[in-house]
């Protein structure tokens, strides 16, 4: 018996796509952080997201997986599920699809219970614990992770990590007031978009597109992804960006992308990305040839993890 939710219903905007015609990875984070949100209301704790609450469910880090891109014009949905629940924390699990049932994309995030006055966990009243009994559900096969160990505990690297890894540094940015949550914190879904418009430019990671014969014919696409959040920044914070190469076969390529407080070099967020070559007529996956895979391993340093 199906338990979970219906959390979110829309489409994919035009204006939500990128170069690869398809709704950008951010805007999947987004869509499920609303769908996080109303599951809130499902478990009798709405004041969870509205300004002004004496509690927040704050991600700590998620798994996501994408499954089957959805272009401009799209019907989506969203249904959610709790995976597990302790005292403070929670197993939550967001299933997006298309209108004919197909799974677009999964999301699997660790999320705690915290206090706003003090920002630690604290235990979940029981009205919530009794209702999150009745939307359980076991993980589905195709939200299980394929090429991150979830069962690794997050590294969370500072600016001294990402340099004696020799990751590439990016760029640098200030958080703005469009991108914070009801609690004036730059809310997650904005962090995971800052690496989607950072990531461009560690052109070392995509030989292929260097080549002129290749620009809008062939491109990376990420598949599966996890992501570890660190203390919450605030509106006027700075952030550095790093970005390396884990690892490289002929099917994908591992990168792990480091944010970092530009003043204190402190951990924002990490992200371990899998992705692989996309050709863009076919809209289908391609195999890395050989000789890039021996460049990219010249620079892969497995040892970076998020």
């Amino acid at each position: 018996m199906d338990t979970s939710l219906l959390t979110w219903a829309g489409e994919c905007s035009a204006w939500e796509c990128d170069e690869l015609g398809h709704m950008n990875m951010r805007h999947y984070v987004y869509k499920f952080a609303q769908a996080r949100a109303r599951l809130s209301y499902h478990l009798d704790l709405p004041e969870a997201v509205q300004r002004g609450a004496t509690s927040q469910i704050r991600p700590v880090d998620c798994h996501i997986r994408y499954l089957a891109e959805a272009r401009p014009g799209a019907p989506l949905l969203v249904r959610s599920a709790i995976l597990g629940m302790s005292e403070t924390g929670a197993d939550i699990l967001h299933i997006m699809y298309h209108a004919d049932g197909r799974p677009a994309a999964s999301l699997r995030e660790r999320v705690e219970h915290i206090s706003q006055r003090t920002l630690k966990a604290f235990p979940w009243p029981r009205r919530a614990k009794a209702a999150a009994k009745n939307i359980m559900t076991p993980l589905p096969d195709f939200a299980q992770a394929r090429g991150v160990d979830l069962d690794a505990a997050p590294v969370c690297p500072d600016a001294a990590q990402a340099k004696a890894w020799n990751q590439q540094f990016l760029g640098s940015g200030v958080f703005t007031p469009a991108e914070a949550d009801s609690f004036g914190r730059i809310a997650p879904p904005a962090l995971f978009g800052r690496v989607t418009s950072t990531v461009g430019h560690f052109t070392a990671a995509w030989p292929e597109n260097n080549v002129a014969e290749n620009y809008g014919k062939i491109s990376g696409a990420l598949f599966e992804a996890r992501l570890a959040f660190g203390p919450d920044c605030g509106v006027g914070d700075a952030y550095d960006f790093y970005s390396g190469v884990k690892s490289v076969t002929a099917n994908i390529r591992t990168l792990v992308h480091t944010m970092v407080n530009a003043q204190t070099g402190a951990h924002i967020l990490s992200m371990q990305g899998v992705a692989g070559l996309m050709d863009l007529q076919a809209r289908k996956h391609m195999k890395t040839a050989p000789e890039q895979i021996a460049a990219l391993s010249k620079i892969a340093n497995n040892e970076m993890a998020v």
